[in-house]
């Protein structure tokens, strides 16, 4: 089928971009093997489990393991022309994983692929309450738990710090607002909430 055609070919891509010089240390006709590219192990050598990549599936389940990230990077390329190619339906986003990833401090750390991702959720929640300081229709709780959202953004995300300044002027000049009432975005305010709109997340 187009399918496994397409998966061979992937296959044989992989295998062609490996090194073709054998492992340290084997023999030398394990070595002539690998040079050949041949089935053939001779016992007491290793250079058949030296490979760079390996990929198996059950069902829809798969699990593709590389090394180096240059090789993640073509492999996530491979796999995704495959189900294009092949008009595979796969599961959501929320349930794809790039190696060892944790949880923490609110946010999906990826480890092996050097990613941090901030929840869809949180980024919405920030870009809605910034639409609403350029709007001037936020509110001093509203503006407090922005400021609380985007400290934590500043952290997972790398920014300079000084996008926060200017962004409490309104909190020190109405110390005595209540938490419901309308704060009056300072023009400072207004530039570094804008500001926060360019930040990629």
């Amino acid at each position: 089928s187009t399918v496994t055609a397409q998966l061979r070919a992937s296959a044989a891509a992989v295998e062609a971009s490996r090194l073709r010089a054998p492992p340290p240390g084997c023999s030398p006709a394990a070595a002539a093997a690998h040079a050949a590219g041949s089935d053939a192990h001779t016992p007491g050598t290793r250079w058949r489990n030296d490979r760079c990549y390996s990929f198996s599936q059950y069902t829809d389940d798969n699990v593709c393991t590389v090394i180096g990230y240059k090789r993640f990077e073509r492999s996530i390329r491979v796999w995704r022309d495959i189900t294009e190619g092949g008009r595979w339906l796969m599961g959501i986003a929320a349930k794809r994983r790039a190696g060892v990833g944790i949880t923490c401090l609110g946010a999906h750390i990826h480890i092996d692929a050097a990613l941090v991702v901030i929840p869809e959720a949180k980024v919405m929640r920030a870009l809605t309450q910034l639409s609403s300081v350029l709007r001037r229709d936020i509110k001093y709780g509203e503006l407090r738990k922005l400021l609380g959202l985007l400290e934590h953004c500043v952290i997972l995300n790398g920014a300079r710090r000084d996008i926060m300044y200017g962004m409490y002027a309104p909190l020190r000049k109405d110390s005595c607002s209540g938490p419901t009432d309308t704060v009056r975005p300072t023009p400072l305010l207004a530039k570094q909430a804008l500001r926060w709109w360019q930040v990629p997340y």
